[in-house]
């Protein structure tokens, strides 16, 4: 019986050791990121009895998150105001909220504006709070995107009158 279990063994199969296969990690949710824009936007400031022409440049930075074709942005949009005839400046910042579903963004924001007028006296400026919603298209490669959209900017000044503007919006974004 001793010699025929060394015989036994050795047509037996060798013990198998079970390695743990590691899973793989889960998906984000959302992959995040900061982005930047810089914009110019041809405008102009309507009123009941005319317009007045200008070029709104601005800037946007924030923080981005992202999943498959759906993009959320958070940020603050500082910019100037520039009115044709006039050579002060009007500026403001306002906090945004942009959604992008593939190639077409919807925006919105809020805040506070000095120097934009309420009349057809370029001169007759106050303070203004309000906001801003667009809607445009959008590319993305890689980290750099371009925007082209269309804005409605309402703000209301200290003494109570309306102002809107209407912008069409020119971005280049990295990101």
């Amino acid at each position: 019986m001793h010699s025929i279990l060394p015989l036994l063994l050795a047509f037996a199969e060798p013990p198998t050791t079970v390695t743990a296969v590691p899973k793989p990690e889960p998906e984000p949710l959302f992959a995040r990121g900061g982005y930047f824009t810089m914009g110019l936007a041809p405008a102009t400031t309507m009123y009941k009895n005319g317009f007045a022409p200008a070029l709104r440049y601005d800037a946007e930075t924030g923080f981005m998150w992202t999943r498959r074709h759906v993009r959320l942005s958070v940020g603050a949009d500082a910019h100037i105001l520039q009115y044709f005839g006039r050579k002060r400046p009007a500026g403001g910042v306002d906090a945004m909220l942009t959604m992008s579903w593939r190639a077409v963004y919807v925006r919105g924001g809020l805040g506070v504006m000095a120097g934009m007028p309420a009349t057809r006296n370029l001169n007759d400026a106050r303070p203004a709070v309000g906001g801003v919603i667009g809607i445009g298209l959008q590319t993305w490669r890689s980290n750099l995107g371009g925007r082209i959209g269309v804005d409605y900017d309402f703000r209301v000044d200290t003494m109570g009158r309306p102002i809107q503007t209407v912008l069409l919006t020119l971005r280049i974004a990295f990101g």
